[in-house]
């Protein structure tokens, strides 16, 4: 799919390089590709503020203070039946 992606994205560019125009068909096809990549994109800052939530990393991320209390609790606040 990404393979697919790429190739799509070089054809636009070729066809606004040559012809300085973007055909419909073009436009047809990666209007729903971006607006999947809009809705998913709030689901991936997440993830990558959760994983920057690491010890290491725990400097980079700009809201380490407010989730680090969570992921603490969370690790040490386990009942007795959860593994």
């Amino acid at each position: 799919l990404i393979i697919l992606l790429l190739g799509f994205i070089l054809i636009g560019s070729i066809l606004l390089l040559i012809f300085n125009v973007i055909s419909i068909f073009y436009l047809i096809l990666f209007v729903p590709c971006w607006f999947i990549i809009l809705l998913f994109e709030r689901e991936f800052i997440w993830t990558l503020i959760f994983l920057l939530k690491k010890e290491p990393f725990l400097h980079l991320s700009k809201t380490s203070g407010k989730h680090e209390k969570i992921l603490i609790d969370f690790k040490y606040n386990k009942t007795e039946g959860e593994s």
